[in-house]
């Protein structure tokens, strides 16, 4: 539990304050105290950029090819189409898509995703309470090989739209609760 920033206390109301407080240029450090099983413990930590992956992809036995999705962020559209791309360099017969424990994300990454995965229609819509109704489409280009997509009790938002699309056009098998 992170009871220090420099020589400020702070706890779970000023988390956001003590997070506020450890961001900073990289390449400079941070003092931070650690209570640990009843021990105060400080660390000096170097600041630096934290990438946070979107994805991991590998190609299985049989050439089946696997991605597990994290979330839907600004280039997770980009990265899964380079993932494709790359499985199918690898003679990718089918694919595996795991969104477990993806909490969603960003739609526009959502619905390129989908496009890359739907034949051509709607993928989803959004409407206003006015009546407004925006459509999210895909052509007719798209991957259409046996798919395979694993949810759980955590795939939230984006990850529901882009299961129940898959579903709703019969062009993969929606597996897990």
């Amino acid at each position: 539990k992170v009871i220090k920033v420099e020589d400020t206390i702070v706890d779970g109301s000023s988390m956001d304050k003590a997070v506020a407080m450890m961001r900073g240029e990289p390449g400079t450090e941070v003092k931070v105290t650690v209570l640990r099983d009843g021990e105060e413990k400080e660390y000096t930590l170097k600041r630096a950029v934290v990438q946070i992956p979107d994805m991991e992809y590998e190609i299985l036995d049989e050439k089946i090819g696997y991605i597990w999705l994290y979330q839907f962020d600004e280039k997770s559209d980009k990265n899964f189409e380079n993932a494709i791309d790359d499985l199918k360099k690898q003679g990718m017969e089918a694919l595996i898509l795991d969104l477990r424990g993806n909490p969603g994300g960003l739609l526009d990454s959502c619905v390129n995703i989908a496009d890359m995965l739907l034949p051509k229609g709607i993928i989803t819509y959004r409407e206003d309470r006015a009546g407004n109704r925006e459509d999210y489409k895909s052509d007719a280009k798209y991957l259409d090989i046996p798919l395979v997509v694993l949810v759980d009790e955590n795939s939230a938002s984006a990850s529901e739209v882009l299961s129940g699309a898959i579903q709703d056009y019969g062009v993969g098998t929606i597996i897990g609760k």
